[in-house]
């Protein structure tokens, strides 16, 4: 019986042996350089993607965490066409198991629907790890100083219970019957008379000649039994118009429709020429509106991310000592910015689809 024992004891040492050298095998192909193995560099390091922010200025804030060595990191914003934008961030890396923000302007970004990030070492790339639409969080404040886009941001009205301007000095002036009710990120801004709630005081930095942007939204709550509403405005007259928002009403006016957005700028020349477009604004609905022109290649509407109507010529605007003047509609309006820069049809599209998740 001991000598079977012993033999017995011998024969599971001899299949134990060689269960380890089939295993060893396996994991010598995987370690070992063959053309068809994985560098086993590739899991010295890993990688969480914390928390993705979309900024309500456009843009995203991505939060990660780093378990092991890192050389590089590949951030890749995927849109829902299945297309990426890739940026990649070589310096300001985090240490082992430290967690970092990174900032990504808008242009960076362009519409978010997932995020994803790869970690290098030297030129190998990890597994990519990916954050899906459901899981990226809207940032009602945003990150002011830090986004490369938001630089040429000149002022924000957001219309926070009062007229401030929460990145520049331009403070408004609130008109006796302005109030504020729900808006799109907060609170908005409305009249109860269809009149100007807030005016700004006239200041050299709203005096934009060469290019600029302007972007808010609005909602009416009943079309203009009249002529036009003048929403947003700095002009004197026709001739000396910085820029004018019409919304146009039942009668008179150019276009043959109600409830139509028309803008016209003045340039220097005394000339003045309008943009307009085919659609009509949702009465009871908020619809995101962008003005966006440069001298070299004229001016263009944007209604909900989308180019309408013809591009304006170009040439420098007229500027003016004449206050801006807000709110001169039957309705509400929030989050007016004006760019001292023509923003790109990326960051626009990006600037509406981010602040339209708070809608």
């Amino acid at each position: 019986m001991g000598g079977q024992n012993i033999i017995s004891m011998v024969i599971l040492i001899l299949v134990a042996l060689s269960v380890v050298a089939i295993v060893w095998n396996v994991v010598g192909d995987l370690i070992g350089g063959t053309s068809g193995g994985v560098d086993i560099e590739v899991f010295k390091t890993k990688v969480e993607i914390l928390e993705v922010k979309m900024l309500i200025n456009g843009g995203a804030e991505v939060v990660v965490k780093n378990f092991g060595e890192l050389d590089s990191l590949s951030f890749l914003f995927h849109n829902s066409d299945g297309e990426i934008k890739v940026v990649s961030r070589n310096d300001s890396l985090p240490d082992e198991f430290e967690t970092k923000s990174y900032i990504f302007s808008a242009s960076e970004t362009g519409v978010i629907d997932k995020v994803s990030i790869v970690p290098f070492i030297d030129d190998k790339g990890g597994l990519e790890v990916f954050v899906d639409n459901s899981d990226i969080k809207g940032e009602i404040g945003g990150i002011v100083d830090t986004i490369p886009s938001y630089n040429n941001l000149v002022s924000w009205w957001r219309f926070e219970e009062d007229g401030s301007d929460s990145v520049g000095n331009n403070d408004g002036q609130l008109f006796v019957d302005a109030s504020f009710v729900d808006g799109v990120l907060g609170k908005a801004i409305k009249t109860e008379f269809a009149k100007n709630a807030i005016s700004i005081p006239d200041d050299d930095s709203l005096d934009l000649a060469d290019e600029l942007t302007i972007s808010f939204w609005i909602y009416p709550e009943s079309g203009h039994q009249g002529y036009a509403y003048l929403p947003l405005n700095k002009w004197g007259d026709t001739n000396d118009a910085n820029y004018v928002f019409y919304y146009f009403g039942n009668h008179g006016g150019q276009l043959p429709q109600n409830d139509r957005l028309f803008v016209v700028l003045a340039n220097r020349n005394n000339s003045w020429s309008s943009i307009s477009g085919s659609k009509i604004l949702d009465v009871g609905k908020w619809s995101h509106i962008v003005l966006a022109y440069h001298k070299d290649v004229g001016g263009q509407l944007y209604i909900d991310g989308v180019p309408h109507g013809s591009r304006t010529r170009g040439g420098l605007l007229s500027v003016n000592g004449n206050p801006i003047n807000m709110g001169y509609i039957d309705g509400k309006m929030d989050e007016i910015m004006i760019y001292n820069r023509e923003l790109t049809d990326e960051e626009i599209s990006s600037l509406y689809f981010i602040q339209s998740n708070f809608v």
